[in-house]
């Protein structure tokens, strides 16, 4: 596979193979090291198809919803196992991410 085809989308700039139908969505987690002016931390990547699933907010809010589950993720956590309650989240700006009250 080679990708020298380019999306073609307002909100994504990307090279894809012709006829691509996989839709990769990646989830970080930044852990900031207390002994230097670095950070690293678990990734999650998932993949969608694009002819039989959707990247909606619902779909992201699901894997967000796993990736608090993962074991992985708890160097993430509070002391007390908790999802800390503030969460920076950087997203492109696609349709998937917007939500519409």
């Amino acid at each position: 596979m080679h990708l020298q085809y380019e999306i073609k989308l307002p909100d994504h700039d990307f090279m894809v193979p012709e006829k691509h139908k996989l839709i990769p969505s990646v989830y970080a987690a930044c852990v900031i090291d207390e002994n230097g002016p670095t950070y690293s931390g678990p990734t999650l990547i998932r993949i969608r198809s694009g002819k039989h699933d959707k990247s909606t907010a619902s779909s992201h809010l699901s894997d967000v919803m796993r990736l608090c589950e993962l074991e992985q993720f708890d160097i993430a956590k509070s002391s007390d196992g908790e999802a800390k309650p503030i969460w920076l989240i950087t997203v492109d700006g696609g349709p998937d991410d917007l939500i519409a009250i």
